[in-house]
């Protein structure tokens, strides 16, 4: 027999939209919800595929952002949508929160069985989608990186898209780039002068290192790290 898995899940209170809320337990809601995001491996974040994306999902969409923990989100719903009005409501999704970078949209249905949904060519997937979508972004986040594929990286960036420089610093250097720890994956950049490369530059190296190790889903971080020539192995 397969060896049994185990989940813990934390589940948030959720932040009503603005017309709903009670202050009292708005804070609470809000506080919980960041505090069940910080505690997790992944986040599962749930929309309602029925209703246009609203500025409370942006919010929430933020935390998920900031906390860089795996993601995968989740469409509500899926029983009051037709085929074509999912597709259009998971492009707008892409769109305005591009800066989640995830690649795993899933739709559901409180319902047992769609058959007898409001529109026939709806669509549903099983709840085990979600459970083995969450194992594939975990898988990604504990995956070792081999530092040799890293240094390759890194030298195709000096040779083709070294940092520019920045009008009040003198030229930018860059000595290195260092996979240092998973969960989530993390990367040094070891530079002469952090003020010298601008944060742009820290933006394009991390859609780099995701597309290539295909972190889709996977918070990343890439941090500059300030060292001595003479101190480089």
């Amino acid at each position: 027999m397969p060896a049994t898995k185990k989940y813990i899940l934390l589940d948030s209170t959720g932040i009503r939209r603005p017309g709903q809320r009670t202050m009292g337990a708005e804070t609470f809601a809000t506080y919980r919800t960041i505090q069940a995001a910080w505690e997790s491996d992944v986040i599962c974040l749930v929309v309602d595929g029925s209703q246009p994306l609203s500025h409370q999902d942006q919010v929430v969409a933020g935390i998920c952002k900031e906390t860089k923990k795996g993601l995968v989100v989740i469409a509500n719903k899926a029983d009051l949508v037709s085929l074509e009005g999912q597709r259009k409501f998971e492009r707008e999704f892409y769109r305005k929160f591009n800066f989640l970078k995830v690649d795993k949209f899933i739709w559901i249905s409180a319902l047992e069985t769609l058959e007898d949904s409001a529109t026939e060519e709806s669509i549903g997937m099983p709840l085990e989608t979600i459970w083995n979508s969450v194992d594939e972004i975990i898988g990604r986040r504990e995956r070792e990186i081999d530092p040799e594929q890293v240094r390759t990286i890194f030298n195709y960036l000096m040779k083709q898209r070294p940092p520019q420089k920045m009008p009040t610093r003198k030229k930018a250097v860059c000595y290195d780039l260092l996979y240092t720890s998973k969960s989530p994956p993390t990367f040094e950049l070891l530079v002469k002068d952090k003020l010298a490369i601008h944060s742009s530059y820290l933006r394009f190296i991390e859609n780099l290192l995701r597309k290539q190790f295909k972190m889709d889903g996977s918070g990343l971080n890439v941090r500059m790290r300030e060292i001595k020539k003479q101190h480089l192995l």
